[in-house]
């Protein structure tokens, strides 16, 4: 079983500059209606971490830099008398939807990994070469998928099934153009990749990647051939996994499932429309 999850947050999160210089992307605020029927904003950050908790992960490598360190480390250091206050001035659903998360922060482990300069996603990952040993699971840190069904746990189920080296969670979108997608023999529930493709131009529907993977360790010794070339990202290494003969799979998430993605200004203003109405996830 997958114990062990990378989250890279510490890109700059440009797209939604300036509101990214005071708050991390990773905390913004997403709204969710809770079991009594109203919405409350919740940290994103929160919802991936209760979610893979739920899916049975309990190592977290969080890649930071040096502005979102104390922020995100902060947020993720349990405060109860804060929790006290929310309690006395009778915000108990919100109190409660808190209390929730901190009994999982007693129950992970959080190691914080810096990344010093602005190297991208592939570079985040990388730094946690000498602090995983076994397979692991990539995940975005402003994308995440929610539906009635764990997404997570069916990613890692098909990942053993299928024995393979790397599995990159895809969804279909109906214009492809400002995502990276997979380009395969489709087998039904997955599809086996041959090809990564960044931004495409084409606006026929196709199968992107929701930045959440299911990778062995052997993706670092790649990235360690990759960085003696020059400049690279993420999908730039498992596409050199492909071409090397490794097993790269793509796992379909449910139909029903939405993509969450708070990393882009137009994204994130329909999410603020249109509130998650699942919870918990």
């Amino acid at each position: 079983m997958i114990r062990d999850v990378v989250i890279p947050a510490a890109g700059y999160g440009t797209r939604v500059a300036p509101a990214s210089r005071a708050v991390p992307k990773e905390l913004f605020p997403t709204p969710i209606v809770a079991w009594d029927g109203k919405t409350y904003l919740i940290p994103a950050l929160q919802i991936i971490l209760e979610n893979l908790f739920e899916a049975g992960f309990r190592r977290f490598h969080i890649v930071v830099n040096k502005y979102k360190e104390g922020v995100i480390r902060g947020f993720l250091e349990p405060d109860y008398s804060y929790l006290k206050t929310l309690y006395r001035s009778g915000k108990n659903v919100e109190a409660n939807l808190l209390n929730e998360f901190y009994r999982i922060l007693e129950n992970i482990e959080v190691i914080y990994v810096m990344q010093e300069e602005a190297l991208g996603v592939g570079d985040a990952v990388y730094r946690c070469k000498e602090l995983i040993d076994r397979d692991f699971m990539i995940h975005m840190g402003d994308d995440f998928i929610v539906g009635s069904r764990n997404q997570y746990k069916l990613l890692v189920e098909s990942y053993e099934r299928l024995n393979a080296d790397a599995l990159v969670m895809v969804k279909k979108v109906d214009d492809p153009r400002q995502y990276g997608i997979v380009e395969g023999i489709d087998k039904g529930g997955y599809i086996e990749v041959k090809e990564i493709i960044e931004k495409p131009k084409t606006s026929v529907p196709k199968y992107a990647i929701l930045g959440i993977y299911c990778i062995k360790p052997i993706i670092f010794n790649i990235m360690e051939e990759l960085n003696r070339r020059g400049p690279w990202e993420l999908t730039d290494a498992v596409q050199a996994m492909i071409n090397e003969g490794y097993k790269v799979y793509a796992f379909k998430a449910d139909e029903e499932g939405r993509r969450v993605d708070i990393g882009r200004v137009e994204t994130y203003l329909e999410l603020m429309g249109t509130p998650i109405h699942k919870y918990p996830i």
